[in-house]
């Protein structure tokens, strides 16, 4: 969470091949996304996965706003056996 109370998900991009098509993103970005921003950071900086929360945060401010092609990307949520389904009705059981 920034000091603006926004949770940011952050990972690296490095692409392969032929896909890049711009010098500035060969050596790959950092992506943060919150649910209501993209943003990329250029290049990949180095060591980026060790530094502080508040390191972290400069480097989102820093960090260049971009056209969202897809939506925010959903919460993976595990389950629990013993609550019901989403929907409120009961699991089938096969018989």
């Amino acid at each position: 969470m920034d000091a603006n109370g926004v949770w940011w998900r952050v990972w690296s991009t490095v692409p392969s091949g032929a896909s890049v098509r711009v010098t500035k993103f060969v050596a790959g970005w950092l992506t943060f996304e919150s649910d209501g921003s993209l943003k990329r950071l250029t290049p990949l900086p180095a060591h980026w996965e060790t530094v502080t929360d508040e390191r972290l945060e400069l480097m989102c401010r820093a960090a260049t706003e971009v056209r969202r092609h897809t939506g925010p990307f959903g919460q993976v949520r595990i389950d629990d056996p013993d609550e019901p389904p989403a929907g409120g009705g009961s699991p089938s059981t096969g018989h």
